[in-house]
C-alpha cells in the first residue's frame, strides 16, 4: 500500500477528474480482496472456515481487527514456500491436507400447474453448511396464469417455511426469470417442496436431499 503502483485512495486521481480510484470506499474494498486472497494463498498451512461467498473475513464488517489477529496466527507458524508442490508448508515440509472441492448433485424438481412454459426449483448446495435455491420459469406473453406459492420446508419442521416464493400475475409478460437465494443448511437434511396454486390444487414434492 505505500508503494508508488498503489492507486486506490490517491487524491491526486481525485484532481484529475475522469475514471477515479480514489474513494476511501475503494481502497477498503481493495484492502479486503487481497487479504482474502493471501488467506488463499497459505490455505495449505492456515485454513480459515468460508462464509456461503468464499470469504475467509468478515463480510460487510472492517477487516482490519481480524486481520490483525490472522498476522500473528500466521507469524508464529514458521512456514515457507515450497516451489515443487507450488504451495506453503510448515518448516518439516508437511502442510494440511487439502481441501476436497467436493461437487454436489443438483435436485430438481418441475413447477406444473401454473400456466409456465416451463419452471423449476433447483437445489444446489455450496458446501456443508450453505444451499442455493434457484426458482425459474418462462413464460409467453398474453399465456393465462395462476397465482401460486412456493413454500420450501425442512421435513423435520413443516410449520416455518425455510423460504417462499410468490407468483402472482394472471397473465404471462413473455421471456424468463430467475429467482436466487441462500439458505443455511445441513448435508443431512431433508427437504420438501410445496406448491399452493390459487383455486386450483396443490402440488407436492418428493423428499429431495441437496
Amino acid at each position: 500500500m505505500h508503494s508508488s503502483q498503489w492507486i486506490y485512495a490517491d487524491t491526486n486521481l481525485q484532481q484529475l477528474g475522469g475514471f477515479s480510484f480514489g474513494p476511501v470506499e475503494d481502497n477498503e474494498r481493495e484492502k479486503s480482496m487481497l487479504m482474502e486472497q493471501l488467506l488463499r494463498l497459505i490455505a495449505s498451512v492456515h485454513r480459515l472456515p468460508t462464509d456461503v461467498y468464499g470469504n475467509r473475513l468478515p463480510c460487510g464488517e472492517p477487516p482490519e481487527p481480524a486481520w490483525q489477529n490472522i498476522v500473528a496466527d500466521v507469524s508464529a507458524l514458521k512456514i515457507k514456500r515450497a516451489p515443487q508442490q507450488n504451495l506453503f508448508v510448515f518448516q518439516d515440509g508437511t502442510h494440511l491436507p487439502l481441501a476436497d472441492n467436493k461437487i454436489y448433485r443438483r435436485q430438481i424438481w418441475k413447477l406444473a400447474g401454473i400456466g409456465f412454459e416451463d419452471g423449476e426449483l433447483v437445489l444446489e448446495r455450496k458446501n456443508q453448511s450453505w444451499v442455493e435455491v434457484m426458482v425459474s420459469h418462462s413464460e409467453k406473453a398474453g399465456a393465462a396464469l395462476r397465482p401460486a406459492t412456493l413454500f420450501l420446508f425442512d421435513s423435520n419442521n413443516l410449520k416455518s417455511p425455510l423460504s417462499t416464493f410468490a407468483f402472482a400475475s394472471a397473465v404471462g409478460s413473455g421471456g424468463s426469470t430467475v429467482e436466487s437465494r441462500t439458505i443455511g443448511l445441513r448435508t443431512d437434511s431433508e427437504v420438501t417442496a410445496t406448491l399452493v396454486i390459487m383455486g386450483f390444487q396443490t402440488n407436492s414434492s418428493p423428499v429431495l436431499r441437496p
